[in-house]
């Protein structure tokens, strides 16, 4: 699983047309059926009118999966309870709209989303949002690296250091096909063969790079630190930018390379040090949220689901499940314990996990032993009735996994 933004300047109708579209990017007929997940396409699109004076009127992107990544409908939910919570916020998640949609077009599961950057507050008047805020890249991966654990997932790793950097609007235009972009071709084709020559070995650094690049007829307009231009009497110049095209201090493409797979040998992933940079980079967002909308914000984001533990002695080899007794409504006391459950325990490499539908239940029972108006006590009992009924499916489930795990380890009579 992974979660990537797109460079998105206009309103939000035309992304939900293109998710809800019969036809994929490139005019073909999608196999399977686009499928709402959450939110409204009408009301999204009717949020163009309020955020038509703002720049950047959308945030739009993708959660995209591997061809052997599936999750369940209840583990969909979840997930995008938790993407809520975790870059919206879980009282500002009220004033912001959202909406997602299913695609499999591809082979693979892919859940896009359009949020609009306004947030409706209670007066009637709107400010302006940003779910994804530059510096957003630490809380996003490392949501991403937790969900991938809770899902058995492998995690992501860059594959490439030397990668040319196209602008969102090229590279919408490659996939495409069909685009009236000036010198495009030329630049993706001749950049192509330039990262050939590199792989093959026939270019080993920048300044061989330069050398064949003259040696060929082309004249370099300017050639920077991270980008080498190339002049075109037919058009605008074309400028290549990262990867072979950076100064790179200097060394060879591929020490270059072996350095960034060497480096890449010690990131393996930890979940405190994961968990613990999320905690960090939320509590920013919740400090944001807080000055400039005046909302209280869940602090936690997200409860990562429970981890199974194998009892590996001899006496048994029956997966054992843990699960936390439901704590006592008692606000304080349940903040206490919200706030040691995020703690890891002494001499343990991974922070105290627990069940999400007794998070959920105890959070709904909290919210009922404070209601103070009739709305707030009929919302509260919904959130009591539908965790509990999560609860019992939860335990449910539990139980059949343990009765076959049972029957697998037990020898039969015969």
């Amino acid at each position: 699983m992974i979660i990537r933004i797109f460079s998105t300047k206009g309103g939000a109708t035309s992304a939900v047309n293109y998710f809800l579209s019969k036809k994929d990017h490139k005019g073909n007929l999608r196999e399977v059926k686009p499928e709402i997940l959450r939110g409204d396409a009408q009301y999204t699109k009717d949020l163009d009118g309020l955020t038509k004076k703002y720049a950047h009127q959308i945030v739009s992107g993708v959660i995209a999966f591997r061809d052997n990544e599936t999750l369940t409908p209840e583990q969909k939910e979840k997930l995008l309870d938790d993407f809520e919570d975790t870059f919206i916020g879980s009282e500002m998640k009220e004033k912001v709209n959202s909406f997602f949609v299913e695609h499999y077009d591809k082979g693979n599961l892919e859940i896009h989303f359009v949020i609009n950057r306004v947030a409706i507050m209670e007066n009637g008047k709107h400010k302006h949002f940003n779910p994804f805020p530059p510096g957003h890249e630490k809380l996003a991966n490392s949501f991403v690296a937790l969900k991938n654990e809770e899902y058995g997932f492998e995690q992501v790793e860059e594959k490439t250091i030397l990668k040319t950097k196209y602008t969102g609007a090229e590279r919408k235009a490659i996939r495409a096909g069909k685009h009236g972009f000036e010198n495009l071709k030329t630049k993706f084709e001749l950049d192509k063969a330039m990262r050939e020559m590199v792989k093959s070995g026939e270019v080993k650094n920048r300044e061989e790079l330069i050398d064949i690049l003259k040696s060929s007829g082309h004249t370099l307009s300017r050639i920077g630190d991270d980008y080498i231009s190339i002049k075109n009497d037919n058009g605008r110049n074309m400028r290549f930018r990262g990867g072979i095209y950076a100064h790179n201090n200097g060394k060879d493409y591929q020490n270059i390379i072996d350095l960034f797979k060497e480096k890449n040998k010690s990131k393996t992933y930890c979940r405190e040090s994961t968990l613990k940079t999320y905690n960090e980079e939320l509590s920013k967002r919740v400090s944001f949220n807080s000055k400039r909308y005046q909302v209280n914000d869940d602090s936690f984001g997200y409860r990562p689901a429970p981890t199974v533990k194998v009892d590996n002695s001899p006496a048994s080899s029956v997966l054992k499940f843990s699960f936390n007794n439901i704590p006592a409504v008692d606000p304080k006391k349940w903040a206490e314990i919200k706030e040691n459950a995020r703690i890891p325990s002494k001499g343990r490499n991974y922070p105290v996990m627990r069940s999400s539908a007794q998070e959920r239940l105890s959070d709904a029972l909290s919210d009922l032993a404070n209601a103070r108006t009739p709305t707030e006590t009929a919302k509260a009992q919904k959130a009591v009735a539908i965790a509990k009924a999560l609860l019992e499916r939860e335990n449910a489930e539990n139980k059949l996994r343990l009765d076959r795990s049972y029957q697998a380890t037990t020898p039969k009579l015969h």
